[in-house]
This record gives structure tokens, C-alpha cells and sequence, in this order.
């Protein structure tokens, strides 16, 4: 397929990083179809901030990295236009202001306390730093049970993502995550 043909096409964007202490901080991006199957794979080389960096960006420095460094060059890469993009760690939310897709932070309702009218929220260890849900940090809203975040200076975003993913979406939206954290896994493995 030419370049040229996948930009009329729409896809569902899948953005996050890890960081190695080792090798520091990679990005993966995983475009989906309404199938679940891969439109795109794009992943970053490592970037590893100097001590100095670390010191003058304190607290900063893992949004600009995911969201400024990773997230843009991610998403300037593709050649497909996303819907959206779904993340896994609240520091790649800064993206959000580089891109013309909604950037929402994924967490989902623990199974256990689906039907409790004091609903808990699972949250993994890329989310540790979290404020709790009900806080003005973020706009939060659930669609098809998953908890789903958003920048409050992007909350016309909630309306786009409710209306993309409405009627009948059965995608897990967790599970693409795991396939990009094996990726990155795969291509540090293969570069050793």
C-alpha cells in the first residue's frame, strides 16, 4: 500500500514508553484497525538524559520526554491518520497539545467492583502516580467500561473519543499495550 493511500484511512493510535535504568527511556506506537490488527509499528531509539538534564527538568523531565520527545516523533512518523491515541502512562498525556488526535489515559474498572456504586479503579504500575480519579487533574469519563482521563485543557476531546468508540467496540484497549511492550523488549534484545 502507497503512503499516499493509508493517510485516508483511520486507525486506532496506541502511544507509550518504558524506561530502562540501563539504556533509558524508549517509545513504541501501535496504529490498530477496527480488527485489533497492526496498521504500524513505530518505536524509538533510547534517550537517555544526562544527569544534568535530570537535575534542570526535575519533575518535568518525564513528561518531556514521553510526551515532547517520544510521543511527537512517534506520531510524525506514521503515515496513518488516527482517531485517537490511547496511552498507558500519564506522562505521555503532554502529547496531547503536538497532536490533532484526542490523547486519552486508559484505566479499567476493577471486575470486582464493576456493579459497586463505589467504584475502584485498577491501577498498574505505570499509573502509580496517579491523583485519585475524582480529582479536578483530569477529565474522567467511562466508555465501554474502561476509565478513560483527559487533559482538561483538551475536554472537547471527550466528546470525539465517546462518539469513536460508540455502538458495538469489543477491542480491548488494554491489550495492545503488551504487544508494544514486547516489541520494545524484542528490539533492545536484538540490538544487544
Amino acid at each position: 500500500m502507497r503512503a499516499s493511500d493509508s493517510k485516508s484511512l483511520q486507525g486506532l493510535g496506541f502511544l507509550t514508553a518504558l524506561e530502562d535504568p540501563d539504556q533509558g527511556w524508549l517509545g513504541g506506537l501501535l496504529v490498530l484497525n477496527a480488527a485489533s490488527r497492526p496498521m504500524e509499528f513505530h518505536c524509538t531509539a533510547p534517550i537517555k538524559p544526562s544527569r544534568a538534564q535530570q537535575i534542570l527538568y526535575g519533575a518535568t523531565l518525564a513528561p518531556y520526554i514521553c510526551g515532547e520527545q517520544i510521543g511527537a516523533a512517534l506520531t510524525r512518523k506514521s503515515d496513518i491518520s488516527t482517531a485517537l491515541y490511547f496511552t498507558d502512562r500519564l506522562d505521555m498525556l503532554a502529547v496531547r497539545p503536538l497532536v490533532n488526535a484526542p490523547v486519552v489515559l486508559l484505566d479499567l474498572p476493577s471486575a470486582v467492583d464493576a456493579n459497586s456504586p463505589d467504584k475502584k479503579f485498577r491501577v498498574d504500575a505505570a499509573h502509580t502516580d496517579l491523583p485519585a480519579p475524582h480529582t479536578d487533574a483530569f477529565v474522567s469519563f467511562e466508555v465501554c467500561d474502561y476509565l478513560m482521563r483527559i487533559d482538561p485543557a483538551f475536554a472537547g476531546d471527550q466528546q470525539k473519543v465517546t462518539n469513536t468508540l460508540q455502538g458495538d467496540f469489543s477491542l480491548d484497549l488494554r491489550e495492545p499495550f503488551q504487544r508494544i511492550h514486547e516489541a520494545l523488549q524484542e528490539t533492545q534484545l536484538r540490538k544487544r
